[in-house]
């Protein structure tokens, strides 16, 4: 779902985005208004996991399904991303009081 998010934020905005996915996130930024208006901090951090956590996680695939011996390393590298994906998402809104 990230990836129609990226896309929607780099030609526009999801606010003044048409659509079922658009809805989906427009329903989302109820709970965090920078999910509406492209933050660029969150777009940035999408933008990451559209690229960087999607390959992760296909490689990952392969490697459980084919018994590779670097299936741990790509787990615990998958996690650390999400975790970072995280705290790059919210830490901020902590820091600032949380005004969105």
């Amino acid at each position: 779902l990230e990836g129609p998010f990226v896309y929607m934020s780099l030609v526009g905005t999801v606010e003044t985005s048409e659509g079922p996915l658009a809805e989906l996130w427009k329903e989302y930024s109820k709970a965090d208004s920078r999910w509406l208006v492209s933050d660029p901090t969150i777009v940035s951090v999408e933008i990451l996991t559209v690229v960087l956590d999607s390959l992760l996680a296909l490689l990952l695939i392969h490697a459980i399904l084919n018994k590779k011996y670097y299936r741990h390393f790509l787990q615990v590298a998958l996690s650390v991303c999400e975790l970072y994906g995280g705290w790059m998402t919210f830490c901020p809104e902590w820091l600032t009081g949380s005004p969105h």
